[in-house]
């Protein structure tokens, strides 16, 4: 293998991590969103509990 391959090589492997890291960071972002959702419709449940309490 020459340096231009093994240059390549590297990049390319580069390339596979950054991917990895792109898609660890969707799952996270998609995470927090679901739990976003959980906790809006947590709090719109409280507040009409509240309202007909009162």
């Amino acid at each position: 293998m020459d340096n231009k391959e093994a240059f390549e090589k590297k990049h390319e492997a580069k390339i596979e991590e950054m991917k990895a890291e792109i898609d660890r960071l969707k799952a996270k972002a998609k995470q927090s969103e679901a739990d976003s959702q959980i906790k809006y419709e947590e709090k719109i449940e409280t507040n009409q509990v509240n309202f007909i309490k009162h």
